[in-house]
């Protein structure tokens, strides 16, 4: 029966995509064809007059043929380049960002309505493609626990809409909690605090008070408002009338998307208005950091707009604790200090369907104190891009957030209308099309949605678990080089004992929500790598082998995996980077910033057992490789050392460093003599090319202590530097050097200007706010050469 069971939800599933090697090509087709023949029908149907614009004679005329023929070869042009140099991110091996393949409903729901192109700024553009979006927003709010039932009075009514991505639901967002503390005069016997603080649905009440108390009608409201209102005066402008000493504040977890200070930057705010908080060891809001906020703000009477809560972090997954987060919102609107709680569920709001049972009646999550509600379909809707979300608790919300124009709002738009709300102006109809027809064709439910996110989650966690073992072998025998660390921390690790039975360990394996990031280290003669630096720049290869960067770097048949990468930093992520660091073997006197891999996995299909095993030991040579370079690259070896010339009347030499190769770990600048002919031919060839620099090398391979110490050594010259190349006769022979610009020659080194070691330890972790430079020479034309002190 169980085996049935998977049968009949895997056929589902795979019914909803074109496929990997679109397998559903033929349906996919038919179903174009259909849309195209339906949309021709409809065009016809609706001109009933006898004219013909478009005659066969214009048609057939050549000029028309040429056109038409340009057009079939610059789209054939276009999809040769599309299929050539796109990211496969249908393909099962990509595990990179927050994409996939998108679903076949929602590709012909845009297709299908993007043939009228309507336009929801107004339903006089857009009747029905409005009307959909109404539908969708209100299967998004009843989705995350929003009342949408008109008939109780006693609840607040939900409402939703489509945005073109989460970046302006939250901007939106932002805007719409800043009008929410602001749209108030003073009341007679209240000050500036306890006006910040009454209760947004308080604010929200005044105008249906002021209308059933005192028969204010709404029109004469809104004209009685405006010059009250913030986005007429400004912020500062309300700021100063109410003395308000210090500006509101936003709180949020220090892994915030960017998305949420560059919102605070376009309304006014300003970035510095959305406060940073400390990360625990999963990477979601500690709340004692928030708790001591909130009291320190309390207590110096500083205003707080709002409780931003990650569900689902771009890095992480991670999920802050959301109903913890009320319950403190609870304890201090008691003590007079009252704050919006907005969840940022780009990432994560779709997830709420693996709760809802199928054909039920009520959504199981509830979230009765929240604000707004970003949720984003082109992450985890598995929809095209164009296709964000906001929903609001309390759909008054979004009449602080109006904006109309009398060409496209017209009286008795109000209740219909969707495109006079919010941030965005023009809009596609063809976005809430797609995102409805999917969500009716599979379903906002544990069978739905929530079937595709589950069996997603499920490869999620076994792919962790590769990666998480990928140092033991198939004899049990651990590696001795090798170190990889995922930065959720495994069970065992958590809580120092393992339980027997696999589902509650299955739970608590990986991330919130299947974003995974893992960071590699290795070993040297059994002992762990201690410099940051060089396990950055491990991973920074690994990462650069696993990636597609650019427009020709596409082919992923040498890549296992595609996967991308973050930078974590000791700012954001506080203890728990440094207890991170201290699980890869690094320590904690390994400060800066650490470099980890991250995967999203949004597939359903890679959870075959032998699929992942030849996906992760493919993944396993590409850190074995890398790990071997950077150990030879760390032990020091004769080598060939660059230096660029410099100075006319002086003679100099500027070494260059590689700051990741032990044999030039090293900031050197030479004062030194060359031989006359050496000089002249020098001299000719800087006049000759002033735009060039001229190099000189060692031609034996030398310790460069040694040779310094011998204060002299044979040397070549080059313009630029030179690069092994086939010969000119034989361009597949083996390469070779190039000529150099003249026969080999002795230098002789006359004293070290600058001698500085650029091991790690003394560099900095950061880039000076002014950029320093070595100055030398004589007056008659003084070289001058950067001061290494950061590891680019």
């Amino acid at each position: 029966m169980a085996e049935m069971n998977q049968h009949s939800e895997n056929g589902r599933v795979s019914s909803w995509f074109l496929g990997p090697k679109a397998e559903n090509f033929e349906g996919f087709k038919a179903l174009i064809l259909d849309i195209v023949t339906k949309h021709v029908e409809g065009r016809r149907s609706l001109d009933n007059t006898d004219a013909s614009f478009i005659t066969r004679e214009m048609i057939e005329h050549p000029s028309a043929r040429q056109s038409i023929t340009t057009l079939g070869d610059k789209l054939t042009e276009v999809m040769g380049n599309l299929a050539n140099s796109s990211i496969p991110f249908w393909s099962t091996l990509y595990n990179a960002h927050m994409n996939m393949d998108t679903t076949m409903a929602s590709t012909l729901g845009y297709i299908a309505a993007m043939m009228y192109n309507p336009n929801n700024v107004t339903p006089e553009s857009s009747p029905y493609t409005t009307h959909i979006e109404h539908k969708v927003g209100n299967q998004l709010c009843k989705m995350v626990g929003y009342n949408v039932d008109c008939g109780d009075p006693e609840k607040a009514i939900g409402w939703g809409h489509i945005t073109c991505d989460g970046s302006v639901a939250n901007l939106e967002a932002t805007w719409a909690v800043q009008d929410a503390n602001r749209l108030r005069r003073p009341f007679k016997d209240l000050e500036g605090w306890d006006l910040l603080n009454l209760p947004p649905s308080e604010v929200l009440d005044l105008p249906t008070r002021l209308a059933r108390e005192y028969g204010i009608s709404p029109a004469f409201l809104e004209y009685a408002l405006k010059n009250c209102l913030v986005q007429t005066i400004g912020m500062e402008a309300l700021e100063r009338a109410f003395n308000i000493q210090e500006p509101a504040r936003f709180f949020i977890n220090s892994t915030r998307h960017y998305s949420w200070p560059k919102g605070g930057a376009i309304t006014g705010l300003g970035s510095d208005r959305f406060v940073n908080g400390v990360v625990d060891r999963y990477a979601r809001m500690d709340m004692a950091d928030l708790e001591a906020k909130l009291k320190y703000y309390y207590m110096k009477k500083i205003p707080v707009f709002g409780v931003i809560a990650m569900i689902g972090s771009t890095s992480h997954g991670a999920c802050d604790p959301r109903e913890r987060i009320i319950e403190l919102r609870e304890v201090y609107m008691k003590k007079g200090l009252s704050f919006i709680v907005h969840c940022d569920a780009a990432w994560g709001g779709y997830f709420a369907s693996t709760l809802e049972p199928p054909e039920s009646p009520t959504p199981v999550t509830t979230s009765l104190v929240l604000k707004p509600y970003t949720v984003a379909q082109l992450r985890s809707g598995y929809i095209h891009y164009l296709a964000g979300g906001l929903c609001y608790r309390d759909e008054r919300t979004r009449y602080l957030i109006t904006w109309t124009s009398p060409i496209i709002h017209h009286n008795g738009d109000e209740n219909d209308s969707m495109g006079i709300y919010g941030v965005e102006g023009s809009k596609p109809g063809a976005a809430p099309v797609a995102v409805w027809l999917y969500h009716e064709t599979i379903g906002l439910n544990s069978a739905g949605y929530g079937l595709l996110l589950g069996k997603a989650l499920f490869a999620s966690v076994k792919l962790y678990c590769h990666v998480a073992t990928m140092t033991i072998g198939d004899d049990g025998e651990g590696d001795d080089d090798l170190v990889v660390v995922p930065f959720n921390m495994l069970p065992a690790e958590q809580n120092g004992t393992v339980p027997w039975t696999s589902k509650p360990v299955f739970k608590e394996i990986g991330s919130d929500l299947m974003i995974n990031s893992f960071a590699f280290n290795f070993r040297m003669n059994g002992v762990p790598n201690k410099d940051v630096n060089e396990a950055n720049y491990l991973n920074t290869r690994i990462f650069q082998r696993l990636s597609i960067r650019a427009r020709d770097d596409t082919e992923t048949d040498e890549r296992p995996l595609i996967l991308t990468e973050t930078e974590m930093s000791p700012n954001t992520y506080g203890d728990s980077l440094e207890t991170y660091k201290e699980r890869l073997g690094l320590g904690k006197e390994a400060v800066g910033d650490l470099k980890s891999l991250v995967s999203v996995t949004m597939s359903p299909w890679p959870s075959d057992p032998d699929f992942l095993k030849s996906m992760t030991n493919g993944l396993k040579n590409i850190p074995k490789q890398e790990i071997e370079r950077c150990r030879k690259c760390n032990i020091p070896n004769p080598d060939h050392h660059g230096f660029i010339m410099q100075g006319g009347i002086t003679f100099f030499l500027v070494h260059l460093p590689m700051f990741n190769m032990a044999n030039h770990r090293r900031q050197l600048i030479l004062e030194a003599s060359i031989p006359d002919q050496v000089m002249k031919e020098y001299r000719r060839l800087r006049a000759a090319y002033p735009d060039s620099i001229f190099t000189l090398g060692n031609i034996e391979r030398q310790h460069l202590n040694d040779l310094l110490q011998a204060e002299q050594f044979t040397a070549r010259m080059d313009r630029g530097i030179p690069k092994m190349q086939p010969p000119a006769n034989d361009p597949t022979g083996e390469p070779v050097m190039p000529d150099p610009l003249a026969p080999p020659f002795t230098v002789h080194i006359t004293r070290k200007v600058v001698d500085r070691s650029l091991a790690f330890d003394n560099l900095e972790n950061k880039y000076p706010e002014l950029m320093p430079f070595y100055l030398y020479g004589f007056w008659e034309r003084t070289p001058y050469g950067s001061y290494s002190d950061k590891v680019p």
